[in-house]
């Protein structure tokens, strides 16, 4: 690429280091958890500046879509404000979740670039 000489790393386009196209998450409504079986509804509110997930108010979607299932290493980025750029790694041992719409997924290929 133009203008990048002295990197160590192969530098390639985002599309290259992804196994799908990036996802926009669903636009529901969060409603409180009324048990242990449940969704959890991950929103920007949720994840806090290093990445990780706040605890203190759990909620789950009025609709649960298939489509916006978190996979493990699933990257989540927030799309749009003051916390665009904010950023959150998925877990396999995290509760089942979805997550929301001003949050964008992107699917890595791990075997082109370690997720984290």
């Amino acid at each position: 690429m133009n203008g990048v000489s002295n990197s160590q790393f192969d530098l390639k386009k985002i599309e290259e280091l992804l196994v799908q196209p990036p996802q926009y998450g669903a636009n529901e409504k969060a409603i409180s958890v009324e048990n242990d079986d449940y969704v959890r509804y991950i929103r920007i509110t949720d994840i806090n500046d290093d990445g990780l997930l706040i605890d203190d108010d759990i909620k789950t979607a009025e609709k649960i879509e298939d489509k916006y299932a978190l996979e493990h290493n699933d990257l989540l980025l927030a799309r749009s404000g003051n916390t665009a750029g904010k950023s959150f790694i998925f877990d396999k041992n995290m509760h089942p979740s979805i997550f929301a719409g001003y949050l964008i997924r992107f699917k890595i290929n791990e075997a082109v670039v370690l997720p984290k």
